[in-house]
């Protein structure tokens, strides 16, 4: 949200570049807020290791533990072409992001 924001550090990470390295932009995240990273969950490159948590809210998938791979779910782009509403409504955003 760089409006809200503005003059104050923010960090964009597209969700496409997290699937491709989300070692690397879990640092970046890290570095930006002065922190170490720690050990973070990844058994493998694209990998993750979920211990269980108390989440109510959200997604179905914050329910998975274990080894839980992480990948890219493009499907919202053919969703998102079918409906011209959406497609018209968004398109200042994504041109500006690289959608």
């Amino acid at each position: 949200m760089e409006w809200f924001g503005h003059g104050r550090r923010y960090l964009r990470i597209r969700y496409e570049d997290f699937v491709a390295a989300p070692q690397d932009a879990l640092r970046r995240v890290a570095a930006l807020v002065g922190e170490r990273p720690g050990n973070l969950p990844f058994t493998a490159p694209g990998l993750a290791q979920l211990a269980p948590t108390h989440s109510v809210a959200g997604n179905r998938s914050r329910f998975r533990t274990g080894a839980v791979p992480i990948e890219l779910d493009d499907e919202w782009r053919t969703a998102a072409r079918s409906n011209r509403i959406v497609a018209a409504l968004t398109w200042p955003a994504r041109r500006r992001y690289g959608y």
